[in-house]
């Protein structure tokens, strides 16, 4: 069964502070897991793929995920092991992950079947690399677990807690995905402009290449580089035209082609508008530095 975060009310079952990794081999969790990283580095490996960790790292793995983390020299990590319901809140000791066999995994029934739900489907693991600040409440989580209290307040407190650490974990993920995503958009769109920029751009011919929409480049642009799809290109072209200008014999008008320009006085205009010069003196400059 699918869960939303909404509808999850989580059995916090075993909680630690480690100064090593716990999991060297591959082994299968019967309930879910978030491991954080505070000190050092290592090594995650599931579904065949390996992310090289550091600190601050926090993941969520789900029940039932074969999964390997490696220490890469000395690590202070904090492991716990939940279930998404109260279903089997009597079991309260330390569940020891299986072990992979020289055969794999044999079929298991899981003490946790259900899955949560992240942005409409289900995961194998979740990694967010900088995740200090859950990291906090993590070690807030970690004091009331080690309080000698039991009972039905404590599991309330626990799990609230928990509930809570999950939701701003979702919450950082989905803050570095979208700046992933403009960061996406930015480089080929920077990209595309490097080697067209000669050619006759327009926003729209942009944005039709790189096959998003100029509003959205646009604001992409800004928020990653503070300029706008147009700003850059006349920029990108300008200091192409300087290191002619400096470093080749092309005329100003060979070189205002070259970059793009519709035609000399064009070229001229933008190019004294940004450098307080007519591109005719840094040429003539240029001509007299080397003769």
């Amino acid at each position: 069964m699918n869960l939303l975060l909404s509808q999850v009310r989580p059995f916090l079952r075993f909680a630690l502070r480690a100064d090593t990794l716990l999991h060297e081999k591959v082994v299968l969790p019967y309930e879910h897991r978030l491991v954080c990283i505070h000190e050092g580095e290592a090594e995650f490996t599931v579904n065949g793929e390996t992310i090289p960790v550091t600190q601050n790292a926090v993941f969520v793995i789900s029940a039932g995920v074969p999964y390997q983390l490696k220490s890469i020299g000395s690590t202070k990590t904090t492991w716990v092991y939940f279930d998404l319901t109260m279903e089997h809140s009597d079991l309260r000791e330390r569940i020891q992950p299986m072990k992979k066999g020289s055969s794999g995994f044999p079929l298991i029934e899981l003490f946790c079947p259900y899955k949560l739900l992240y942005n409409g489907t289900t995961f194998s693991y979740l990694y967010l690399p900088n995740g200090a600040g859950i990291l906090k409440q993590v070690d807030k989580l970690l004091e009331y677990y080690d309080n000698d209290s039991s009972g039905s307040y404590q599991d309330d407190m626990l799990s609230g807690l928990l509930l809570t650490i999950l939701a701003q974990f979702f919450i950082q993920l989905e803050c570095s995905e979208k700046q992933t995503a403009a960061v996406v958009v930015v480089n080929r769109t920077t990209e595309y402009i490097h080697r067209h920029f000669a050619e006759p751009l327009s926003q729209e011919v942009i944005a039709a290449a790189v096959r998003f929409h100029k509003t959205y480049i646009n604001r992409c642009m800004q928020e990653e580089l503070g300029t706008t799809m147009h700003q850059y290109l006349m920029r990108y072209r300008l200091e192409r035209a300087m290191q002619m200008l400096l470093y080749t014999h092309d005329s100003i008008a060979e070189i205002a082609v070259q970059t793009g320009f519709i035609s000399s006085k064009n070229f001229a205009t933008a190019f004294r508008k940004h450098y307080g010069l007519p591109p005719s003196a840094i040429r003539k400059k240029q001509e007299d530095t080397h003769g």
